[in-house]
C-alpha cells in the first residue's frame, strides 16, 4: 500500500480486502488484481489444478464475477493450472 504513496497515485487507488464474492456486486474498478485461495498446500498434490477444483466456486463462476466488474484484472495462477481452461474462460482477453 505505501506503493501508492510512493508513486503519486494515493488519490486514484483503493484497496479492498475482503470475501470477493460477497464484494463483488458493489465493486466498481478500472483494475482488479485476484489472488484465489488455491487450496493451500493440496494444490500441488494434482499434477494438473482444474478450474473446478477451486473452492468455494470454480474459476470459471470467478472469471465470469470478476469480469462483470471489469475485463481488465491479473490473476495470480500457480504454476500447474491448466492453462487451458483458463484461455478458454477468458478467451482473446488473456495475456499471459
Amino acid at each position: 500500500m505505501n506503493n501508492k504513496m510512493v508513486y503519486g497515485v494515493g488519490d486514484r487507488v483503493d484497496f479492498v480486502v475482503g470475501d470477493f464474492i460477497q464484494l463483488a456486486p458493489s465493486i466498481l474498478g478500472d483494475f482488479l488484481f485476484l489472488a484465489p485461495p488455491w487450496g493451500g498446500p493440496m494444490y500441488n498434490k494434482v499434477e494438473t489444478y482444474t478450474m473446478d477444483m477451486l473452492q468455494p466456486i470454480d474459476g470459471y463462476k470467478l472469471f465470469q464475477i470478476a469480469q462483470s466488474i471489469t475485463p481488465n484484472m491479473i490473476t495470480f495462477l500457480r504454476g500447474n493450472v491448466d492453462l487451458g481452461q483458463v484461455e478458454s474462460s477468458l478467451g482473446s482477453r488473456l495475456h499471459l
